[in-house]
């Protein structure tokens, strides 16, 4: 494979980690919250309906009001959240985010899922920062180093990316992921042959569990 096929390869799986590693993230603080019961079964369903319809301003006034049934879970929280991007409502996602982190400070996944939300509108500094928080929070979690390695891919920072994702592969060596991420970051920082070794390295480790995994 070419570095120019190393490169559009494994960028991809890098910027797309940040997703992924909050999704992860998201389900782990629903999981550990003991909580109130989340909301009924059908407490959102004029919310779908509303989706289903195209009618996403109201599909978010529906969640707003369905989540007052348990405001304590943060599923509900982060639900609702999504319904207000969903709505083009970028202030009230934020805010939802952050009052997430505020009603639980110490989980890392809360900050990590504020930080996408400030990525995805462009404002880097805040996403480094919401990053940072979580980093400090849990800071021999790989999860949060690939999101960051992430947010400095998409800034293009590719020395600091690097950096981010050679932190992941020391804090999880058998990741693949992570590695490809490094190898991704380190080709358009023009280190290319490290990129080819962190990429033959992920493709080794690989073949290496599927020999190890039982067969069908």
């Amino acid at each position: 494979m070419t570095i120019d096929g190393v490169y559009r390869v494994t960028f991809a799986l890098g910027v797309g980690t940040l997703a992924v590693s909050l999704a992860a993230g998201t389900t782990l603080v629903a999981t550990r919250q003991r909580r109130l019961p989340g909301l009924p079964p059908d407490a959102l369903a004029d919310y779908r309906r509303f989706v289903a319809s195209g009618e996403l301003r109201r599909a978010a006034r529906e969640h707003r009001l369905a989540s007052r049934i348990d405001p304590t879970t943060y599923a509900n929280a982060a639900g609702l959240a999504q319904a207000l991007r969903q709505a083009g409502d970028a202030e009230g996602e934020l805010e939802q985010h952050r009052l997430a982190c505020a009603r639980w400070p110490r989980e890392p996944a809360t900050h990590r899922a504020l930080a996408a939300a400030y990525c995805h509108y462009g404002r880097f500094d805040a996403c480094r920062e919401a990053l940072g928080v979580a980093v400090r929070l849990a800071p021999g979690d790989a999860t949060n180093q690939l999101a960051l390695g992430a947010a400095w891919s998409q800034e293009r920072r590719w020395p600091e990316a690097v950096a981010a994702y050679e932190a992941a592969v020391q804090l999880a060596p058998a990741d693949t992921n992570a590695r490809r991420a490094l190898a991704g970051a380190l080709a358009a920082a023009g280190q290319h042959e490290r990129a080819v070794s962190a990429f033959v390295e992920a493709t080794r480790l690989d073949a290496q569990a599927r020999a190890a995994s039982p067969g069908p």
